[in-house]
Formats: structure tokens, sequence, C-alpha cells
């Protein structure tokens, strides 16, 4: 194996990851703030121009990562049967909504 092809085999399985973690946050109204909380996320990166590596900033892909570990740092539920994913179970507090995660996630930067 070619460095090339495995490098390609781990993005692929590191983009499964993420699809299947968005996938089971996505089926019920907890997860259109966490959608609406990733999207503002990916906006505010683009407003201020700071989401491309080319430019040398984070690209989209690492702010969403970023926005992703305040919400499992944060919200993971304790002892769920996936620990060890990379992306674990979280829950929100039913009161928690989407501007009330970004400026979490301003304060975390």
């Amino acid at each position: 194996l070619d460095s090339s092809s495995s490098s390609s085999s781990v993005e692929q399985r590191r983009d499964q990851h993420l699809q299947r973690w968005l996938s089971r946050h996505s089926a019920d109204h907890v997860n259109v703030r966490i959608r609406t909380y990733l999207k503002c996320v990916k906006l505010w990166t683009q407003h201020f121009a700071i989401n491309s590596s080319i430019n040398s900033t984070i690209n989209g892909y690492g702010w969403i990562h970023i926005a992703m570990f305040l919400l499992i740092r944060n919200y993971k539920i304790k002892h769920s049967e996936n620990d060890e994913c990379v992306y674990p179970c979280i829950e929100l507090p039913h009161d928690m909504d989407c501007a009330a995660l970004f400026v979490q996630f301003i304060q975390m930067l």
C-alpha cells in the first residue's frame, strides 16, 4: 500500500464516523439545534474569512470539529454505549438554544 491510498482510507473512515454522528443527532428537535449551531459556526468563519487552509487558516472541516468538541466536552452522555467512539452521544438541555451554544463556542475560543 502506498501512503496516498492509506490516507484516503483513513479519511473515508473519518468521514463515515462524522456522517453517522450527524445522522444520529439529527433525528429530533434537539438536533435541529445542533445542525443550526454548526451552520452558524460555518457562516461565522466564512464571514470573517478564517476558513481556508490555502490562506493559512483552519479549514471548514476543522472549524466544525472545534464546534463539535464543545458539544462533546460539555454535553457528552456519561457511560454511553459508545464512550470509546470518536463522536460520542451527546444530550443538550431542553432550554439550550443555538444562540447559547454559539456564545459558548466564542467563549471557548
